[in-house]
């Protein structure tokens, strides 16, 4: 998690993004009568920023074959000006600086080029570089990091998690206004947001919110099909009209690693396994939604044996032996329990679920 610089009294602008190295499409730099095939990547690693005055520069990797300048086009809210920059670079360590203004996306792409008129292919766009000043600092965190670039010819209900929190003092999430959300400046539709008043692995403060974005709309804020590591900047308002702001990375990949398994439809406990057993076993569960989760074991009087606080868990299935709930068939004071037979009690959020199992030695 990235904050966004904060300067509340002072009114100083301040801006940060990363756009990790990629690399573009092979393409040709003329010299004299010489072909040079070389990768361009233009890259952020961080992007340089100099408050106030809020100025920032597009960077990459120069090309081989020595140019003598790059020509850009540069992208400010989609619309496209073409730059030659020749006299005003190194080209050995080319960058191509402008200054940042609040709520504008940038992107650029580069085309290596000489004095005789020789020039290579355009490099592919870069990522979009989102500004947003003046903002409320917050943390957020995509519960999913991993995105895929089939996500933006999805059309179903899949959805990407993205927690805001940890704001300033004076600042509360209750008070978020949850109809309006920007990633990289760019808005998107939500389709819920819970409050969560327990708190959050990462987050300090006690009360969180958990939003649930559309993936299709969220891929595609990020400007970019090439697979890699990028920060999205996240903002918002609160009721009152005042802005915040977060950055986080995500991953993104070429495809789905694998099938999405659909979320359940309801609540559910399953049968331990093995059952009988002696003296370990696996507690299956399902959870439609995210909640806190607890079990509790008794024995055939009803006394409490054990208590397993499972702790926060997201919605899905847990019915494996690396996610089920286990007991290791001991009591509270760390003994061993006895043969005989047991019922547990599952507890997530408002639902609890009971199943009876059987320890033999």
């Amino acid at each position: 998690m990235n904050r966004i610089p904060f300067r509340k009294h002072t009114g100083a602008c301040a801006a940060r993004a990363v756009f990790l190295s990629r690399s573009f499409p092979l393409f040709l730099v003329v010299l004299a009568a010489m072909l040079v095939q070389a990768a361009l990547v233009i890259a952020q690693d961080p992007i340089t920023v100099y408050p106030p005055t809020s100025n920032v520069k597009f960077t990459w990797t120069a090309a081989s074959g020595n140019p003598e300048f790059y020509n850009v086009h540069f992208y400010d809210n989609g619309v496209e000006s073409v730059t030659t920059t020749e006299g005003t670079q190194n080209p050995s360590a080319p960058e191509y600086p402008f200054v940042a203004q609040d709520g504008h996306t940038y992107q650029i792409q580069v085309q290596a080029a000489d004095s005789l008129g020789n020039t290579g292919l355009w490099s592919g766009l870069s990522p979009t570089y989102a500004v947003v000043f003046n903002s409320v600092p917050a943390d957020v965190l995509f519960v999913d990091a991993v995105w895929s670039v089939d996500w933006l010819n999805s059309s179903g209900g899949k959805a990407v998690r993205c927690v805001i929190g940890n704001l300033p003092s004076a600042y509360d999430v209750r008070d978020i206004d949850t109809s309006v959300l920007t990633l990289n400046a760019i808005p998107v539709p939500i389709i819920d947001a819970k409050l969560r008043s327990n708190g959050y692995p990462g987050f300090s403060n006690d009360r969180v919110l958990i939003v649930r974005i559309p993936v299709q709309p969220a891929v595609a804020a990020l400007g970019t099909t090439t697979p890699g590591t990028y920060m999205v900047t996240v903002g918002g308002k609160f009721t009152n009209g005042e802005a915040f702001a977060g950055q986080a990375d995500v991953l993104l990949e070429a495809t789905s690693a694998a099938p999405t398994r659909p979320l359940p439809q309801a609540f559910a406990v399953g049968q331990n396994y093995p059952n009988t057993f002696n003296p370990e076993t696996w507690i299956p569960y399902a959870l439609p939604e995210d909640a806190e989760v607890a079990l509790r074991i008794y024995d055939a009087a009803g006394k409490l044996v054990r208590y397993l606080d499972l702790g926060y868990r997201e919605a899905g299935y847990y019915d494996t032996r690396t996610t089920a709930a286990y007991w290791d068939g001991s009591n509270d004071a760390g003994e061993e329990a006895s043969s005989g037979v047991y019922f547990y009690v599952l507890e997530a959020g408002t639902f609890t679920g009971t199943r009876k199992m059987v320890m033999r030695k």
